[in-house]
């Protein structure tokens, strides 16, 4: 009887053991962590270059701004505070545009690459 009892006891711990193995084969994000990590890396370097470009915009809008006002600040008439403010706000919409659609572009590739590890495992491109 004792000797049954120690067989069972390890049998059935080897059993549960190996089902504990082979369960956690069946779960991708037990098995495969890897592939649904991001890469931190990737990721600072991503955020990075999207907090820059803001900031760039940022600083190229304040100094067209304070152009603007410098200029604004030395018109003697109507007419050219009209042109003036029609040349400013010309420039400021073509500087947003283009650095809008450039910020767009840099979250496009942030969500390509951030999202690869999964579309990768759904055989995706």
């Amino acid at each position: 009887m004792r000797n049954l009892a120690a067989f069972l006891s390890q049998n059935v711990s080897q059993s549960i053991l190996s089902e504990r193995r082979s369960l956690a084969g069946d779960w991708p994000w037990q098995t495969e962590l890897g592939i649904y990590m991001y890469n931190v890396e990737t990721i600072q370097q991503n955020v990075k270059a999207i907090a820059t470009a803001y900031a760039d915009y940022a600083k190229t809008s304040f100094e067209q701004g304070k152009t603007y006002v410098e200029q604004l600040a030395q018109v003697k008439s109507l007419d050219q505070a009209v042109e003036l403010h029609t040349q400013y706000a010309k420039t400021a919409y073509e500087t947003f545009v283009a650095e809008a659609n450039k910020i767009s572009d840099l979250y496009k590739e942030f969500t390509k690459e951030a999202f690869a590890p999964l579309a990768a495992s759904f055989g995706t491109k």
